[in-house]
C-alpha cells in the first residue's frame, strides 16, 4: 500500500530511521544512535509499534513495554496507555522510559 507520506525518527546523534507500518521500535533500535547508552537499560526490546492508516501515522505502546512511553506534541505530554493508538504528527517527540527521545519528521 502506497502512503504517498514517508515518516522518520530523527535520534539524538542526528541519525533517522525510516518508519513503516507494522515497525516496532525498541532497545536495538536505539544502539549507535544515542550519546548514553546506558539509558537504554530502561527501553524495552519492543516497546511501541506504528502503524500507518490514511496517510497517518500512529503508534501503539505494547504490552512488552515495562517504564512507559510518552508522546509531545505541540508542548502537551501524553503518557500512552498501553493498546490505545495515538496519532502521531510531524514534529512531535516520542519518549521512551524517561530516558531516549526521538522527534518524528515527514520526508
Amino acid at each position: 500500500m502506497n502512503n504517498d507520506k514517508d515518516f522518520v525518527a530523527i535520534f539524538s546523534n542526528g541519525s533517522d530511521m525510516r518508519i513503516a507500518d507494522g515497525k516496532v521500535m525498541g532497545r536495538s533500535d536505539f544502539e549507535g544512535r544515542v550519546e548514553d547508552e546506558l539509558k537504554l537499560h530502561y527501553v524495552s526490546r519492543e516497546q511501541v509499534k506504528f502503524y500507518l492508516e490514511n496517510r497517518n501515522l500512529q503508534i501503539e505502546e505494547l504490552p512488552s513495554s515495562k517504564n512507559g512511553t510518552w508522546l509531545i506534541s505541540w508542548g502537551k505530554v501524553e503518557k500512552l496507555e498501553k493498546g490505545k493508538r495515538y496519532n502521531v504528527n510531524p514534529g512531535d517527540e516520542i519518549n521512551f522510559s524517561k530516558s531516549v527521545t526521538v522527534r518524528i519528521e515527514e520526508q
